[in-house]
This record gives structure tokens, sequence and C-alpha cells, in this order.
């Protein structure tokens, strides 16, 4: 049951992520904002208390990382997009791009920086 459950918000975030991404932002600045204010309460001016709140809340950017790895998408996410990249790959060695023109008029161009005659 708690598998179903993992794989049903797993598919959730990734289908709303756009949703969930605001759930968090929401939320984060829901917490912040209540130890600003806890710690005006305790004394500190507000750009202090600001700070102080951030930093013991602790990398926001991590949190987020965390909770989307709870919240839904994490797992989910990273297959979708190795399967886009294992797609891209196939595609490429089914049909292999020509050769960049810069590189073979680079090598045409090097003997002619050393003074050499392309002839010789």
């Amino acid at each position: 049951m708690f598998r179903l459950r993992l794989i049903y918000s797993q598919l959730y975030g990734l289908l709303r992520k756009n949703r969930i991404e605001q759930e968090m932002d929401d939320e984060m600045r829901f917490h912040l904002l209540m130890r600003t204010r806890e710690n005006i309460e305790r004394g500190m001016r507000p750009d202090e208390a600001e700070r102080e709140a951030r930093r013991r809340f602790g990398n926001v950017g991590r949190i987020k990382d965390m909770a989307r790895d709870i919240k839904g998408g994490g797992f989910m996410e990273t297959l979708l997009q190795d399967l886009r990249y294992g797609a891209r790959m196939a595609e490429r060695r089914r049909r292999p791009r020509k050769k960049n023109l810069f590189v073979e008029f680079d090598r045409l161009d090097s003997p002619l920086r050393g003074g050499h005659k392309l002839g010789s």
C-alpha cells in the first residue's frame, strides 16, 4: 500500500510540478516569516531578525530538493530525463551528424598559419 501511495505521489508531483513548486515556495516563505516574527519579539531589529531566521532555517534550495523527492516528482522526473536523454542518444547514433565545417576549415588553415603552403 505504501509503495502505491509513493508512486501516486511521485506521478502527481511530476504532472503538477508548477503547483507543487508554488506550494513549497509559500510554505518556505511562511516558515521564514514566522521565525522572523519570533526574532523580532525577542528584541531583534527587523533586518537582523530576518537574517538570523534565514541562517537558522538553512539552505532553502537544499530543503526544496529534499521536499521534491518526498512530495513527488524526484525519482520520476529523473527517470523521465534519463529516458529522453537515451532517446536522443539513440537517434544520434542512428543518424550521425555531418562534421562541423569550422573544424575542417581550421584544419586546412593550420599550415597557412605556420608559413607553409597547402601544396608543399
